[in-house]
């Protein structure tokens, strides 16, 4: 005759791997349903920058740069820095 604890140990471990594998395709949805949202969002920007005029005119001469048109600073140079007194 097998102990009840026996059983119960069974039935315990069984249903514990049930939640795992359940946790692991869960996790495995969400990781695909995410990585659609990436390659759509990645596919949107991709056909905005395609279809952006590039209208910007760039000129130097010596240490003056002219620029016309949209453009995004996303920097500043170390003399800017300096000039503005932050670092």
């Amino acid at each position: 005759m097998i102990p009840k604890w026996t059983k119960f140990t069974s039935k315990l471990a069984a249903k514990e791997s049930q939640d795992a594998a359940r946790a692991e395709r869960e996790l495995a949805q969400k990781l695909k349903e995410e990585e659609k949202e990436i390659k759509e969002e990645e596919a949107e920007n991709t056909a905005k920058e395609e279809q952006a005029p590039i209208d910007t005119k760039v000129a130097a001469e010596g240490k003056k740069v002219t620029v016309e048109g949209k453009v995004t600073v996303e920097g500043k140079s170390n003399g800017e820095e300096q000039a503005n007194g932050s670092n």
